[in-house]
């Protein structure tokens, strides 16, 4: 199977977006999130934040789902895990840089 998104829920219950790929046995995944909703739509947070892994492998026995996304959602993925891949790399490299511009208030005191 060829590498795409997908939606994936396993028998434990948990639910994930990732990039998928499997064969007879197993299901290998990386750039694996969680959907949170959120006050302004969907957010997402990593599955496994702090592993050095970036692909993970799991039996096919313990899938219970695996389901297309709509566009929409899918394209937010991938805009989100790039956004995130730039931001460690980054971090990394000891520069951290502003997602916006910050700006000073315009209050005045008198």
């Amino acid at each position: 199977m060829k590498e795409s998104v997908k939606f994936v829920k396993l028998k434990s219950g948990d639910e994930f977006v990732a990039k998928v790929s499997s064969d007879d046995t197993s299901l290998s995944f990386s750039n694996a999130v969680r959907l949170l909703p959120t006050h302004e739509g969907l957010g997402i947070i990593p599955l496994f934040p702090f592993c050095k892994e970036t692909v993970h492998t799991i039996p096919n026995s313990e899938v219970l789902l695996v389901a297309d996304l709509e566009k929409e959602i899918e394209d937010g993925y991938v805009s989100q895990v790039e956004a995130m891949a730039q931001a460690k790399k980054a971090s990394e490299s000891g520069l951290i840089l502003p997602e916006t511009a910050v700006s000073r208030p315009s209050i005045k005191l008198k």
